[in-house]
């Protein structure tokens, strides 16, 4: 097993280990300490294998025995993601063996997947791979074979273990990277059949039978997106009264302008347009994903920003509904509320972008806004988001720590430890949870460490990180801490936090202080980068007067 030439896909960007045939009882019910070694652990059950068929005493033991020694590895684990692939028998003759009153393969698999999917909601760490569904694009008995089965007990054929190598590389690498947050879209022949600014609003293909059905079914796939946090944004070279024109007026049309959150409409090469758009929307171009009917805008875009997620797409767009929903770049394993409301949020930021640039007193302005602050306690309801902040907050982060939410927890759990959620309210609107602070309290002094320190994009400019540091200051102050030391470790793009210690109060600590840091906090990996630090009892905190006073 170790050495086929099927792992190369998750051989790729993991080292990849394998436990012996069997070895799973072993592993994880007596918490082996291997399992405290690796960062994710992919269960492979050949459903046959572990269970009789037609036995319904068995049946019931063998699903309590795999599901509870699932959730024993899950409890005595942090951090450890658990990706559960299983398959069951499917018989060749379906149509005949549906007949039958039982069908025991589907009984049990289905029942099995509804206990993992109880187990995956505590446990955030667990992902689950159904072979059954991941096997139909290649064709089940493609995926088996039996000589593999007698002369090495491995069920699958060299087509299936490379489809497991694939899927749960896919699953790593989701959970690893940061999802797209913006679709950019073109208009002519890409929302449209047809070029609006010579076919004119009546000659434009949409909404009729045949293509323009599609392009239409391709707008209802798009609106789908955007329901679930996806931002909509347009590159389109037009005349810009053409563009809105259609989507005001054209009975036609499922998207609506209202929909869009950014637009660069102009003459400009697409390549000047995303940046455009991502400064409007302050966003990085890796979270850009650029839909454009031509090859050659394609083409452009992925040599001049090789961090926008370019598809190339299906040539007939009849495939294209179905394609974008397929896309894993915009995928995500939770969906917060936030995310649901991003598309509100930020037209909330856009309103207050555009008042702050025309006001002549900042302060003044900022007091206008009535901002209402307050912190929220991170309980299990609140783990995804938290763990989403951790996972895509770039610029306005100190150290760039990323926590799962089983670490998160275990760290909520731990009475040295204070970690917040900041809520942020103005007249704007809600803004949701936007910030994150975690601080941990040394067991042998009263020094604290400011592990994590993060705020949303979507709030900058209104100096709320200022409240956020004041919070903390006085929660620790309560706990008898008397030294708060913190750091910023600068990466390509957190240069918006890089003053903030400067300017709230820390002062710089000598370097021979880094080592005696890290015998206080052996559980933190503190950096080679400037240390600075902050007595409590002198601290002022600048800005606090903005916010409301009730807060």
């Amino acid at each position: 097993m170790p050495r086929n030439q099927a792992w190369k896909v998750l051989a790729a960007n993991h080292e990849v280990s394998f436990a012996a045939l069997n070895d799973w009882s072993d592993l994880l019910l007596r918490a082996d300490s291997r399992l405290a070694q690796v960062d994710a652990l992919v269960w492979v059950i050949a459903l046959e294998d572990v269970v009789d068929e037609g036995s319904s005493e068995n049946f019931h033991v063998t699903l309590e025995l795999l599901v509870n020694t699932l959730r024993v590895a899950l409890t005595r684990t942090a951090g450890t993601k658990f990706i559960v692939a299983w398959s069951y028998p499917s018989n060749s003759s379906p149509i005949l063996y549906a007949q039958r009153e039982s069908l025991f393969w589907d009984d049990f698999a289905r029942e099995f997947e509804t206990a993992l999917r109880k187990l995956q909601k505590i446990h955030r760490e667990l992902y689950l791979l159904p072979l059954n569904r991941a096997f139909g694009g290649a064709g089940w008995k493609t995926c088996l074979d039996a000589r593999n089965f007698y002369a090495g007990n491995c069920r699958y054929s060299f087509r299936g273990l490379q489809i497991i190598s694939e899927s749960s590389g896919s699953i790593l690498n989701r959970i690893e990277e940061t999802a797209a947050k913006v679709l950019v879209l073109d208009c002519d022949n890409t929302l449209w059949g047809g070029v609006i600014g010579e076919d004119g609003l009546t000659g434009i293909v949409l909404g009729q039978d045949g293509t323009g059905r599609a392009f239409q079914d391709f707008q209802r796939a798009v609106k789908r997106l955007a329901t679930s946090g996806i931002l909509l944004a347009l590159a389109s070279k037009n005349t810009e009264p053409d563009v809105w024109q259609v989507f005001e007026k054209h009975s036609g049309m499922i998207l609506k302008r209202d929909d869009i959150m950014a637009a660069s409409i102009s003459w400009d090469d697409k390549t000047v347009s995303l940046r455009k758009l991502a400064q409007e929307l302050s966003l990085g171009l890796e979270s850009f994903v650029f839909w454009d009917d031509n090859p050659l805008e394609r083409e452009l875009v992925r040599s001049t920003y090789p961090r926008v997620i370019v598809p190339e797409l299906p040539h007939d767009v009849s495939e294209w509904s179905a394609f974008v929903a397929e896309l894993p770049f915009f995928h995500r394993f939770t969906t917060t509320s936030e995310d649901r409301r991003k598309l509100e949020q930020y037209v909330a930021r856009g309103k207050f972008q555009s008042e702050l640039r025309a006001a002549v007193d900042h302060n003044s302005f900022l007091r206008s806004l009535h901002l209402r602050p307050r912190a929220v306690a991170l309980d299990p309801t609140l783990l995804g988001r938290a763990e989403q902040l951790c996972a895509k907050t770039n610029q306005f982060n100190l150290r760039i720590q990323r926590y799962s939410a089983g670490e998160l927890k275990n760290m909520a759990e731990n009475s040295h430890s204070i970690l917040f959620l900041t809520h942020l309210h103005d007249r704007f609107g809600d803004h949701g949870n936007v910030g994150f602070v975690i601080a941990r309290i040394s067991n042998i002094g009263k020094t604290a460490f400011l592990d994590t320190f993060l705020m949303s994009c979507r709030v900058l400019g209104r100096r709320l990180e200022s409240w956020m540091l004041g919070h903390c200051v006085k929660v620790l102050r309560r706990r008898g801490c008397e030294q708060l030391i913190a750091e910023f470790i600068p990466s390509e793009r957190n240069m918006p936090a890089r003053d903030f210690l400067d300017s709230h109060g820390f002062a710089p600590m000598n370097g021979m202080a880094r080592q005696a840091l890290r015998q206080q906090f052996p559980q933190i990996k503190i950096s080679e980068s400037t240390l600075h630090s902050m007595q409590l009892s002198e601290a002022k905190i600048p800005n606090l007067d903005i916010c409301d006073e009730k807060t």
